[in-house]
């Protein structure tokens, strides 16, 4: 029907626009036609067993399967079903399987009609695999396909499809079949045998190797057969390849380093093959002239060579650099250039090593044709770039020294590493240039980072190959080096300063080395306490340097700290601490540091200067100094008038303090109550004191003041109080 009108079916099929000339529904039935058509014929030549029916399936069956290749395959596929089950009212599960070529009916009906790994459903569209069985399982042993009695009767067609199929499936299909007519395989001519060694396909190549066992004659390695040996050791069937190899290594060297037969195992697609080759060619002994044939039929083989063969282009150059290394000295230049115009990276490669151990000087090369390798997109011909600029006279790398610092300073670390022998080299010869070079490094260190990892390179460089220049430094430079924000920049510089600190810690001042022992790099401190331990004496000489030395005990870094306490306990002597410096020491706001101040006013104590520590702990805002104060008053002034009166002005002070000092006020009460209680002249001290004292003081400290001054009016009524104690007097109400 087409617009309302009624048209005839023979005039609607021939109209352009007919849609039911082949439906999905007749293509269907087609496909299952071609396969009952086969079946028919399979089932005739069972039945009547004459040669015609027979060559018919035969025929029709070897075209068909010829018509498939690898790449009608697709993807397998798995799909998970679910099942009502309503006895119990619950669901299960379960899965099927499709392989690459499922979807072909009439193929799988030829390949796996008997098969036990796959089924063709009633009513499918597609074979799957059997409940046993998942795509990339092991193959199994048995025969899978139909009519298996027709395919040996015909093994002229198993081996028509091992020679012209291009589909991994009927490969294992006619292989498996054709071993089983023996007899016909033994009359397969050795070209035939070549041909299935060199097919892609292992099962294929595998049955190859088998025939060709049969036919090869060890025990006649004078007369091979080249071209079996090739195509053996070019298969896909490992085993096969290793007998090849065994093969060759008994045959006469001549023959192994013919070109007919080496060349094709330098250049196999096996890596196994290759690495054979090339063994065969270090262990063999090769004239002159034919090392030359072999070297430019390689070279031009190489030169062929698609950009995907990234993997035959390593080895052949191996093989050429190892094997015929004498030979490659003389090469042509021409030809070299060929190499190093080449777009595959391992193919210039090979030409720059060619170069680099060529026989022609360095310095004779053209200058274009090492930038050229210097400025080369790949890192590993730069690298040989280097080399070979490293071959240069030293005068000629004097004079390139800006190209020799744009190389050390490169954003390719390889290329940094590739100079340095070069560097190291010059360095031992010319200390100018180790002056010149180091000054600018300095000057780079100072400046940010502009590649990751140039500081580092720079600092192992001027550490390991250039050791000559820390002496040669400035000590401006150094500490100008030392702002650098690279910490491997600021490591180098302590090691310039144990390289320089005899001179320059005679020049520094001592806060300036205090301030190096408190930087955050190990080898600045260590130079900073070797410059210490060298001055010690000119430290113990002034006072002032003393006063800036012992910051060294509140260092931010232990093992700074820990270096301080024992420098100045084993090499300052109790003379050379004077009141001051201890002071400052126990002045300071580490735990730590008041306590070694506190042992070593203690171990180097000095009557005169008794007041004076008294006077400056008390006035300390920590507990443990004030404690510690009045504790020293114990040992100083316990049972002494003479020092208690000297000691005077010392209390005064503790006891005029306002809202300050609470814990040394109570024990300078405490200490004065005890004292007064001992004799007459010490009760009239205390009083003094309290006399004066009692007027400023506060409510709290004068209740103290009084109790005190009491008890020693109990005592000794007759010393003059600045109080007067009155009878109490009882008064009642009326």
């Amino acid at each position: 029907r087409n617009s309302r009108k009624y048209i005839p079916r023979a005039n609607y099929l021939g109209s352009p626009d007919a849609k039911r000339a082949y439906s999905n529904v007749t293509r269907d039935y087609l496909r299952r036609r071609v396969w009952r058509t086969l079946r028919k014929l399979g089932e005739e030549c069972d039945c009547l067993w004459h040669g015609k029916a027979e060559r018919n399936y035969i025929n029709l069956a070897l075209e068909i399967l010829l018509q498939y290749s690898d790449s009608d395959g697709v993807p397998a596929r798995t799909s998970t079903f679910y099942r009502w089950n309503y006895s119990n009212w619950s669901r299960t599960s379960y899965t099927r399987n499709w392989d690459s070529y499922a979807g072909y009916l009439t193929f799988n009906h030829i390949l796996y009609t008997n098969s036990p790994r796959y089924q063709l459903m009633p009513n499918s569209q597609a074979w799957r695999c059997r409940d046993n069985y998942k795509p990339g399982d092991p193959e199994p042993d048995v025969r899978e396909e139909a009519f298996p009695k027709l395919w040996e009767q015909h093994p002229e067609a198993l081996l028509q499809l091992l020679l012209e199929s291009h589909c991994h499936q009927v490969h294992e299909f006619a292989a498996k079949a054709l071993r089983v007519c023996q007899s016909f395989c033994n009359q397969i001519d050795t070209e035939t045998v070549i041909r299935l060694v060199n097919k892609p396909y292992q099962v294929t190549a595998q049955l190859g190797f088998e025939l060709a066992t049969q036919k090869y004659n060890s025990d006649n390695p004078d007369n091979p057969n080249l071209d079996l040996l090739l195509a053996l050791a070019n298969c896909q069937f490992p085993p096969a390849r290793t007998q090849a190899h065994q093969w060759i290594q008994a045959i006469p060297t001549h023959l192994i380093t013919g070109s007919q037969l080496i060349i094709p195992l330098v250049i196999s697609q096996h890596s196994d093959t290759r690495t054979f080759a090339r063994q065969l060619l270090t262990q063999s002994i090769v004239s002159e002239a034919t090392a030359k044939v072999l070297i430019g039929r390689i070279i031009a083989t190489v030169l062929a060579l698609e950009p995907t063969q990234t993997d035959i282009a390593k080895d052949t150059a191996q093989t050429l650099l190892l094997g015929f290394t004498p030979q490659l000295r003389t090469l042509g230049m021409g030809v070299i250039l060929d190499l190093l115009q080449h777009p595959m990276p391992e193919i210039q490669e090979l030409g720059a090593r060619i170069l680099f151990n060529h026989e022609t000087p360095a310095a004779d090369l053209p200058p274009k044709l090492i930038e050229s390798l210097l400025n080369a997109p790949h890192q590993s011909v730069q690298g040989i770039g280097v080399q070979i600029f490293g071959q240069l006279p030293d005068q000629r790398l004097l004079q390139d020294y800006d190209l020799v610092l744009a190389i050390a300073t490169n954003q390719q670390a390889h290329l940094r590493q590739g100079i340095r022998p070069v560097i190291q080299r010059l360095g031992q010869l010319y200390p100018e240039f180790v002056t010149q070079l180091a000054t600018e490094i300095i000057t780079l260190l100072q400046l940010p980072e502009r590649h990751q990892g140039v500081h580092q390179d720079l600092v192992q460089l001027l550490r390991e190959d250039l050791p000559s220049w820390m002496t040669r430094i400035t000590k401006d430079n150094a500490m100008e080096l030392l702002q650098a924000k690279s910490s491997a920049a600021q490591e180098l510089v302590g090691l310039v300063l144990q390289a320089n600190y005899t001179t320059w810690g005679l020049e520094l001042k001592i806060p300036d080395i205090v301030k190096l022992a408190n930087h955050e790099i190990l080898s600045v401190r260590q130079a900073a306490w070797a410059m210490i331990e060298q001055i010690i004496n000119r430290i113990r000489s002034n006072s002032q340097d003393m006063l800036a030395a012992v910051r060294l005990l509140e260092a931010k870094w232990q093992d700074s700290r820990e270096f301080a306490t024992q420098l100045f306990s084993q090499q300052i002597t109790e003379q050379d601490w004077t009141p001051e410096v201890m002071v400052s020491i126990c002045d300071s706001t580490r735990d730590d540091v008041r306590q070694f101040g506190r042992d070593l006013v203690l171990r180097t104590f000095q009557q005169s200067y008794g007041q004076d520590y008294l006077l400056k702990f008390s006035e300390h805002p920590s507990q443990d100094m004030q404690l510690f104060a009045t504790n020293y008053i114990e040992q100083y002034a316990l049972d002494n008038p003479d020092r208690l009166q000297d000691l005077i002005p010392y209390f005064i002070s503790i006891l005029s303090r306002v809202n300050r000092g609470r814990i040394a006020k109570q024990r300078v009460f405490a200490f004065l109550e005890a004292e007064a209680q001992k004799s007459q002249a010490a009760a009239k001290i205390v009083a003094e004191i309290l006399t004066r004292q009692s007027i400023t003081m506060a409510i709290g400290d004068k209740a103290r003041s009084i109790q005190i001054m009491l008890k020693i009016h109990q005592n000794y009524p007759n010393l003059p109080l600045p109080i007067n104690v009155k009878p109490v007097s009882e008064v009642r109400g009326v």
